[in-house]
């Protein structure tokens, strides 16, 4: 069942539903505030949409690279599973 959940960011509250758990959602939650934290002094940004922008485009890099090399494993797990499999 959905539930309501809030995210604060700087003065906004944002709110969102969801039937994940409250500790993925706590997770998520507080990946996102600590990133904004970041972002807003590392970018002296005070608009909350580039600030956002700049977490996006971050997170976004950090999964291409992992699906990349979550390729590159299974690619390597494949060809080690066929060199098992030939002995």
């Amino acid at each position: 069942m959905k539930r309501k959940v809030i995210l604060r960011l700087g003065e906004r509250d944002l709110a969102f539903f969801t039937d994940e758990s409250e500790e993925l959602v706590n997770r998520v939650f507080q990946y996102i505030q600590d990133h904004y934290i970041n972002a807003s002094r590392r970018y002296r940004a005070s608009d909350q949409v580039e600030i956002l922008a700049h977490i996006l485009v971050n997170t976004v890099l950090e999964k291409v690279k992992l699906e990349s090399e979550l390729e590159r494993l299974r690619e390597k797990y494949t060809y080690v599973e066929g060199e098992i499999g030939e002995e």
